[in-house]
């Protein structure tokens, strides 16, 4: 097992073409925070030791701070009159935000990786149990979670010869069994409509005796689904235009949803894609991180392989503790809270409203069931290469609530928010950490080295 720098680990994400976890400004405290407790409990062998909540033992919690907080120097200093940094707080004093971090072994495992990444990334995440809230049950959570590569081995009898990669989708689904297959034929209409061949739906084997009564309430119903792509989509060997296809196809889920008034006014109303993809899988769920391979059964199969792990322990600050709003969400695990989340909408609304493609009106799912088959070079094709590389190219997507679901609205997370963006600018080829620093930009105020240079700061 190799916990690698920042950079090791952003190349992994990156050559895996994901988007990487969304780190506050304090980049060197979360990394040391995730090495400090992952490290603790893995030996010089890899094999994962008992979960602690500490790196002192057996001492008092006061000395144990000063010994965790002290930097040992060659010579004496008085750290309370001294400008030095003395280290990093302790880890149980750690109490401000969610927790997040990262493994990866892009070596071991062949194609497929290894149970052992997945193991480890599960034992780190209780690690950051103390980052996250509990609910008034004492056993429900804020949320908690995982984003890996999807486990194809879990997947075998869904894939052929010519389509080794399927699109599988890990979709949060209501309990009604009357509700649940309403929606499913909406996905499937959809699906068919824009030309992906729908597979199969598969039901998570989960154990819902695990969770606390104020997630049991609430808990949707866990389902997977697997599509193939278009046979339009030729000389795809990358999966880009594949990957565009279920981006769009997804954002068109609730909006024919909507369109043919399925919607409940009450707590069985979810309806959510965690992550619908043909790389990347999410689990997560309202639950403390030592519940979340309880309750998703999947966890524990040795046949579950990856080469990373994406873990998010919530803190719920803004907004009541969901399962949708869990995390890592699509492409990201975002640590803190957006202060000016409002401005930054209206500038995405702004900048999206002044660029635009034809919207084809040719074609509508409700008169033709057949779906969105417009003209190639207009929004409502979904599958051709180059018409959904210009979509996501020109972000086209914000101001026709008619065909796609907006790419940010004020009833989301901020977090949420951050990564419809995030995800839009990563489908248009920028680079993960490209679209980092646009969404993140470095302080620019009295920044004495962009004094030459005033349009950066504009």
């Amino acid at each position: 097992m190799r916990l690698g720098t920042a950079a090791a680990a952003i190349s992994a994400a990156n050559l895996l073409s994901i988007g990487i976890l969304g780190f506050t400004p304090s980049l060197p405290s979360q990394l040391h925070k995730l090495t400090h407790s992952v490290i603790s409990q893995i030996n010089e062998h890899g094999n994962v030791l008992r979960p602690i909540t500490s790196p002192i033992h057996d001492v008092s919690p006061s000395l144990a701070f000063k010994r965790s907080s002290q930097l040992s120097m060659g010579f004496k200093h008085d750290p309370e009159n001294s400008n030095m940094f003395d280290g990093y707080m302790a880890l149980t004093k750690e109490r401000d935000a969610c927790g997040v971090g990262f493994i990866a072994n892009p070596i071991q495992g062949g194609d497929y990786g290894t149970h052992k990444v997945l193991q480890q990334g599960l034992a780190a995440l209780t690690c950051m149990e103390h980052r996250g809230a509990c609910g008034g049950d004492g056993v429900s959570g804020d949320g908690a979670g995982i984003m890996t590569m999807i486990p194809w081995k879990i997947f075998e009898e869904y894939r052929t010869d010519e389509v080794p990669y399927p699109g599988v989708g890990m979709v949060f689904l209501p309990q009604d069994e009357g509700r649940r297959n309403s929606i499913k034929e909406v996905i499937e209409d959809v699906c068919r409509a824009n030309e992906l061949e729908f597979v199969a739906w598969r039901e998570v084997p989960v154990d819902e005796s695990v969770l606390g009564v104020l997630a049991r309430a609430s808990v949707p119903s866990m389902w997977q689904m697997v599509v193939r792509p278009s046979k339009r989509l030729k000389d795809d060997s990358d999966r880009l235009g594949f990957c565009r296809s279920l981006y769009l196809v997804r954002r068109r889920f609730e909006v024919e949803r909507k369109k043919r008034g399925l919607w409940w006014d009450d707590e069985d109303n979810v309806v959510y894609v965690a992550s619908l993809s043909s790389r990347t899988i999410v689990y997560k769920g309202m639950v403390q991180s030592c519940v979340l391979s309880e309750y998703y059964l999947d966890l524990k199969n040795p046949d579950y392989t990856t080469k990373f792990c994406i873990y998010h322990r919530r803190f719920s600050t803004n907004t009541v503790p969901k399962w949708p709003l869990a995390q890592p969400m699509r492409v990201l695990g975002h640590n803190g809270e957006i202060n000016t989340l409002l401005g930054n909408m209206n500038w995405i609304r702004a900048r999206e409203k002044s660029k635009g493609i034809p919207v084809s009106n040719e074609f509508d799912i409700d008169e033709d069931g057949m779906g969105l088959l417009g003209k190639s070079g207009y929004i409502r094709d979904l599958v051709d290469y180059e018409n959904t590389d210009n979509i996501v190219q020109l972000c086209n997507t914000q101001d026709i609530p008619d065909v796609l679901e907006p790419l940010v609205d004020p009833g989301r997370s901020d977090s949420a928010n951050l990564d419809g963006v995030f995800e839009l600018m990563c489908r248009s080829r920028h680079r993960t950490a490209c679209a980092l620093m646009c969404l993140v930009p470095t302080a620019y105020e009295d920044e004495p080295s962009l004094a030459n240079n005033p349009e950066y700061c504009n």
